[in-house]
């Protein structure tokens, strides 16, 4: 190992991004320094990484649309790539409308269609359809997982798609053979499904599409309707994720769920969102109560345009760090590419993405810090990666390790403060000197 190198990546605010820095070598621990010192213990291991990802909203499929073929090429291979990109591995999109869809809609209008007659998904075909097929093509081993953001509105409570309301109880059979129609009608297009979330931000009345549940009715639910029905038409592989909001909440509806033994039957796991503060050791606690479940972060929006700050990038690694210290295996981030004013969507204006078009100059593509940020994790750390445990003399520098299914090692290492920050990497016996630059991201790649 003395001797051996180790690659360096960085970013940082004021030296560039994903600059490949010359080589540091390994040296022999001979005089069992004590500072300073960022420690790896390759021996314990943790959860395995599924992946990272990103949404494919209607919204990101109409900008893609709009792209002549270099610039769509460009975008698909940035993030789907695992060598000219930064190798995202699943998508997350919507299952009828959302509030980034171009306007409200669903696959069957028609009151008391209970038998699905009318059932037809030409909405998506328009664009968003050809945007997933094109991701499709360059990543064939795209995981897709789609969410719902509301039945139908005769479905519901309040005979409406938007502003919240529930399932009605006499519609919980059709909106589980809705969402498994969904399904077979995107494998004829050739979108195979991963998996689902039951309902985005089941807490949340919104102006846009929503719909609510309690713990009770999600279990019901899963247990009585949606579980049986994947079971039916042959797919009980797909994944069923519950909650889908954010993680203040997540313990009491993961307990609620998996105390009931037959909903926790048909639960592959629980997704999170960000937008309720860090509350990382909820997913702790929502990982020792039940360590059999998979935590996924689905959604973590990058704020709203034309906020171009360097921090965005920093609060997205210091939230991948945070969630995946606690046990979350895959991270996605919100919308992948949205327009010069943050849109389209049809209610509320100025998102912001990872990367954006500026259509007024031709379709010039911005890269945000976010992008990078991002791609020094998923470019990187493999799925089927674990990952390992460590530890660090100081908390302004925070930190997170994996080994490669391939057996080599990556530690990303986050600088959040305004100094520049040494530490010295120890492992296997073996130590190497860093310093951390101000307001920067270090991916260390190394071994086996």
């Amino acid at each position: 190992m003395v001797g051996k190198s180790i690659e360096v990546i960085c970013s940082s605010r004021n030296g560039g991004c994903f600059n490949n820095c010359p080589d540091v070598f390994f040296y022999q621990d001979v005089n069992e320094v004590e500072k300073e010192l960022l420690c790896i213990y390759p021996e314990v291991e943790y959860q395995e990484l599924e992946g990272f990802g990103g949404a494919i909203t209607e919204s990101v499929a109409h900008n893609l649309c709009r792209m002549g073929p270099e610039k769509q090429e460009e975008v698909i291979n940035a993030y789907f790539d695992p060598v000219q990109g930064i190798g995202l591995n699943f998508c997350r999109t919507h299952i009828g409308s959302c509030d980034f869809s171009t306007e409200t809609y669903s696959y069957d209008d028609i009151p008391g269609d209970f038998g699905l007659e009318k059932f037809h998904i030409d909405h998506d075909r328009r664009e968003l359809l050809p945007a997933l097929k094109a991701v499709l093509k360059k990543r064939p081993d795209l995981k897709v997982l789609a969410s719902p953001w509301s039945p139908p509105a005769w479905m519901k409570t309040n005979a409406s798609m938007l502003e919240g309301g529930s399932v009605k109880e006499s519609c919980r059979q059709v909106w589980a053979d809705y969402i498994v129609r969904y399904l077979q009608e995107y494998e004829k297009e050739g979108i195979p499904v991963w998996g689902l979330t039951v309902q985005n931000e089941a807490k949340a009345s919104q102006t846009w599409e929503s719909c609510v549940y309690t713990g009770k009715e999600e279990k019901e639910f899963v247990r009585d309707y949606l579980g049986p029905a994947l079971c039916r038409d042959g797919r009980e592989d797909l994944k069923i994720l519950i909650w889908d909001h954010n993680k203040e909440r997540v313990v009491e509806r993961v307990s609620e769920a998996m105390e009931d033994r037959k909903a926790a039957g048909y639960i592959y796991g629980a997704a999170i969102h960000w937008y309720s503060g860090e509350h990382f050791e909820a997913l702790q606690v929502a990982h020792e109560k039940y360590p059999q479940l998979h935590l996924f972060s689905t959604e973590n929006s990058m704020g709203r345009y034309p906020d171009y700050t360097w921090d965005m990038g920093e609060r997205i690694a210091h939230g991948v760090i945070g969630d995946l210290k606690n046990h979350v295996s895959a991270w996605f981030a919100w919308n992948l590419i949205l327009d010069e004013g943050g849109f389209p969507n049809h209610d509320h204006p100025m998102g912001k993405s990872p990367m954006m078009v500026d259509f007024r100059l031709d379709g010039a593509l911005h890269y945000d810090s976010g992008y990078y940020y991002l791609g020094h994790f998923s470019k990187y750390i493999r799925p089927g990666a674990s990952r390992i445990g460590s530890s660090i003399y100081t908390d302004k520098l925070e930190n997170i390790t994996f080994r490669n299914p391939d057996g080599s090692m990556v530690t990303v290492i986050l600088n959040r403060t305004d100094e520049g920050i040494k530490f010295i990497l120890k492992y296997e016996q073996k130590l190497a000197d860093f310093i951390s630059a101000p307001h920067s991201i270090m991916t260390l790649c190394y071994g086996p």
